[in-house]
C-alpha cells in the first residue's frame, strides 16, 4: 500500500497566518487519497499542530515523519512553494531512502487556483544534481489546470480531487459550526448581497505590480463604480455589501472601507470571520443560508468564485452571479501605465471564460459571457 504525505510549509518558509490557507486544501486532499484505501498523512511544523488539532485533523510533525519514511513514499508539495524548503526536506529523506525510490506530487494552494505545472521539479533539478532522479507521480487539481501546464503533464499523471470531500468537511466539522454561528449572529440575510474579496490593485507589492491601476483612492472609485454597475444592471434595491480584506495588504483598503460607508448596509466580514482562513467555509455557509437571495461576486482578478459551482451543486435553489475583471474605461482614466494590467487581465478573463464554458457543459454553471475583453459575467440560477 502506497504511503502519501502532504507537507504544509513551515512557518519560517511562509507567514504564520498563511498556514491556515493551506489547511483545508491539505485535509480535502488527504480525504480524497484515503478514500482510495491508501495511507495519507499531513505533515506540519510543531507550532502549527494545535491549529490542525483544533479542527480534528490528524497530522504528524516533521520530526515524527523523517524517521519513518519508507521506499515508495509519495511526497506531496503545494505547487506555489519555494524550492529551497522542499530541497531541504528531500535531503533529509535521502539520508534514509534513496530519492529514486521516492515520488513527488504537486497540489494547488487554493481551491480556485489553476495548477502551474511542474516548474518546481525543474528548479529542484537545477539546484542540485542529486535531485535529478525525482519522479513526478501525480499533479492533483481541484478541477482547473492552466492550459500551458496541460502540454507538460501527461493525462495519466493528472488527478482531480472530488469536491464532495470538501462539502462533507464543511458540513460536518464541529469547529466550523462555531464560525457559522458567528456568521449568523452578524448577518440577517434579509436583502440581496454583493460580496467583494478585496484585491489590492493599488500597490506594486501585489503580484509584483502586474495589476497596478492607481492609488487607494482610484481603486476605491473603481470598486464603487462596479458596485453601481451591478446595482443598476440587476435592479437591486439596498443590497448588503460584504467585503473581505486581504490580511497581507490590510493597510491598503482603508480608503475602500471609508467609501463603502455610504451604503445603507455595509459589513466587513473580517470583524467576525477569521481574516486568514480561506473563504470556502464562509461562502459555503452564506450560499446555504441566503439561498433565497441573490448573491453577486465582485472579484476583479480573484479566483474566489471558482469553487462556488461545486460547493452549491446540492442546493435546490440559488441565484449567484460573478462579475470578474474590470471595465476598459478605468484603464483610460488611470494616472499610471496600465498596458501590463490590460494584457494580464485579458489573458486571465479568457482563461476564466474557457473554464466557465466547461462548467456549463458539466451542468454546474447556467451561463457565462464576456461583457468585454476585460470583464466576464457568469451565473448559476435555479
Amino acid at each position: 500500500m502506497k504511503s502519501n504525505y502532504i507537507f504544509i510549509p513551515k512557518q519560517e518558509d511562509i507567514t504564520q497566518d498563511a498556514t491556515r490557507a493551506f489547511l483545508f486544501p491539505a485535509e480535502v486532499t488527504r480525504r480524497h487519497i484515503s478514500k482510495k484505501n491508501e495511507n495519507c498523512e499531513i505533515i506540519v511544523a510543531k507550532n502549527s499542530k494545535p491549529l490542525l488539532d483544533y479542527f480534528g485533523i490528524n497530522n504528524l510533525s516533521y520530526e515524527s515523519f523523517f524517521p519513518h519514511v519508507q521506499p515508495g513514499a509519495n511526497l506531496i508539495f503545494f505547487h506555489s512553494g519555494e524550492s529551497e524548503p522542499i530541497a531541504q526536506i528531500l535531503f533529509e529523506v535521502s539520508k534514509r531512502v534513496p530519492l529514486d525510490n521516492i515520488s513527488i506530487s504537486l497540489l494547488p494552494d487554493g481551491f480556485g487556483n489553476a495548477h502551474c505545472g511542474g516548474y518546481l521539479l525543474d528548479e529542484l533539478n537545477k539546484r542540485n544534481h542529486e535531485l535529478n532522479n525525482l519522479t513526478l507521480f501525480k499533479v492533483y487539481s481541484f478541477g482547473f489546470i492552466h492550459k500551458y501546464s496541460l502540454r507538460d503533464i501527461p493525462l495519466e499523471k493528472r488527478e482531480v480531487i472530488n469536491y464532495s470531500h470538501l462539502r462533507d468537511f464543511l458540513e460536518k466539522n464541529p469547529a466550523l459550526q462555531k464560525f457559522y454561528s458567528a456568521i449568523d449572529s452578524s448577518l440577517n440575510y434579509d436583502s440581496d448581497i454583493i460580496f467583494i474579496p478585496y484585491r489590492p490593485w493599488c500597490t506594486e507589492e501585489f503580484h509584483k505590480g502586474k495589476y497596478l491601476i492607481g492609488d487607494q483612492n482610484f481603486l476605491a472609485e473603481i470598486y464603487n463604480q462596479i458596485i453601481e454597475l451591478i446595482i443598476n444592471n440587476e435592479n437591486l434595491e439596498r443590497p448588503t455589501i460584504l467585503i473581505r480584506g486581504d490580511y497581507r495588504y490590510k493597510k491598503y483598503y482603508e480608503k475602500l472601507l471609508l467609501s463603502l460607508d455610504k451604503f445603507q448596509s455595509f459589513i466587513n466580514i473580517d470583524n467576525f470571520y477569521p481574516e486568514d482562513y480561506s473563504l470556502e467555509p464562509f461562502l459555503f455557509h452564506l450560499s446555504r443560508r441566503a439561498s433565497s437571495r441573490k448573491i453577486f461576486h465582485l472579484t476583479l482578478d480573484s479566483n474566489s468564485f471558482q469553487p462556488i459551482p461545486y460547493l452549491i451543486e446540492r442546493l435546490e435553489r440559488c441565484h449567484q452571479k460573478a462579475y470578474i475583471g474590470c471595465l476598459k474605461e478605468f484603464f483610460n482614466t488611470s494616472r499610471v501605465p496600465t498596458q501590463e494590467l490590460e494584457r494580464v487581465l485579458k489573458i486571465k478573463i479568457q482563461d476564466f471564460h474557457i473554464r466557465h464554458k466547461n462548467l456549463i457543459i458539466e451542468n454546474k454553471l447556467s451561463s457565462t459571457s464576456k461583457l468585454s475583453e476585460h470583464l466576464l459575467k457568469s451565473e448559476i440560477i435555479r
